[in-house]
């Protein structure tokens, strides 16, 4: 049986295929989503004095920049979910592994549709995404 192994944040994304029962895996696609890793000032054109709410009279200039953030780290879960789909289809894999940090995870789990969902046999609320594979392998068997 085929397993796959999705580790992931939302600047970048490492899909590993497990190689043997012992625990071994393979890096075989690295994805990078270079705005997950802009700060939130960066994601928006608008000046913070042009993007002012009001709420009870105190006015806070941060929450569309926060929501540039969300929009920009919900369009790179649903890039992966899309991918993985195509490879589910495609019978790539029969079982699924994901490993993000806790907020891409919900993410993540949010973008995948149900069928794929199926697949998923196991999820690691923990990034680790400079992990090396052994790292990875070891951290899986814990």
């Amino acid at each position: 049986m085929t397993t796959w192994i999705l580790v992931a944040d939302e600047s970048r994304a490492r899909l590993f295929r497990a190689t043997s029962r012992d625990g071994g895996i393979e890096v075989i696609a690295t994805m990078e989503h270079a705005e997950g890793r802009l700060h939130p000032h960066e994601l928006t054109d608008q000046l913070p004095d042009s993007s002012h709410t009001a709420v009870g009279g105190i006015h806070h200039g941060f929450e569309p920049r926060m929501a540039a953030k969300e929009k920009v780290a919900r369009e790179f879960a649903h890039e992966l979910a899309e991918l993985l789909e195509a490879d589910r289809v495609s019978h790539e894999f029969k079982e699924l592994i994901l490993v993000a940090d806790p907020r891409f995870l919900g993410l993540l789990r949010g973008a995948i549709g149900k069928d794929l969902s199926r697949l998923v046999t196991r999820s690691l609320a923990r990034d680790y995404t400079q992990a090396t594979p052994e790292q990875i392998s070891k951290f899986l068997e814990a």
